[in-house]
């Protein structure tokens, strides 16, 4: 009796259903063709030993974008709120691109929080660069000195915190985390809008 072999050279399957075929047209029965699985889409898995190398490239992105942040407020005088989304965007594709794909959500998180703190890191430069500007004259007289990391500036900005931060940057930093988040998971940055596929 001749066995039945799969199309084309390829391995069957499974077994059942050449089995089955064989056993059909030894019977005379018409041979019913074999279903093809469902094709599985390929699912990239970030490794964990890549994810922390991402997340300190995203620390350094969104040091950098609040600092540019920062220096386009000082320059131009104006707080321009977009800038906070590129700060979060730029947070989340520097981590997705070291990562080498989407990362999960507990690396989302930190990727927001990174692109917020970038904001507010931006802020604080904003603060000193206002205090040399304003009482600058008046405290080198004094014999004070005022530099950026100066531990009594930073002291003087974490326990005033709620009068010199605005609300309006409780926005920004919104923004960049939710562009970080966005990014870094892969999704479009801008909401509502899909990618084309």
């Amino acid at each position: 009796m001749d066995t039945m072999q799969p199309p084309f050279g390829e391995d069957p399957s499974t077994p059942s259903i050449w089995a089955s075929q064989t056993s059909a047209t030894a019977a005379g029965e018409p041979t019913p063709l074999p279903v093809a699985p469902a094709p599985v889409s390929p699912v990239v898995e970030v490794t964990t030993g890549s994810v922390p190398l991402a997340l300190l490239a995203g620390a350094a992105v969104a040091l950098a974008g609040g600092l540019v942040w920062a220096g386009v407020v000082i320059a131009t005088r104006f707080d321009i709120g977009f800038l906070a989304w590129f700060v979060g965007a730029a947070t989340g594709l520097a981590i997705v691109r070291v990562a080498g794909g989407p990362v999960g959500p507990a690396a989302r998180a930190l990727a927001g929080l990174l692109a917020a703190g970038g904001i507010m890191v931006g802020k604080y430069v904003i603060f000193v660069h206002d205090v040399k500007d304003v009482l600058g004259a008046q405290l080198a007289a004094e014999g004070v000195s005022v530099g950026y990391l100066d531990s009594r500036q930073m002291s003087i900005f974490v326990h005033h915190f709620g009068s010199i931060v605005r609300p309006i940057y409780g926005l920004w930093a919104i923004l960049a985390l939710v562009a970080a988040v966005r990014a870094a998971g892969g999704r479009t940055i801008v909401p509502g809008r899909r990618r084309r596929t």
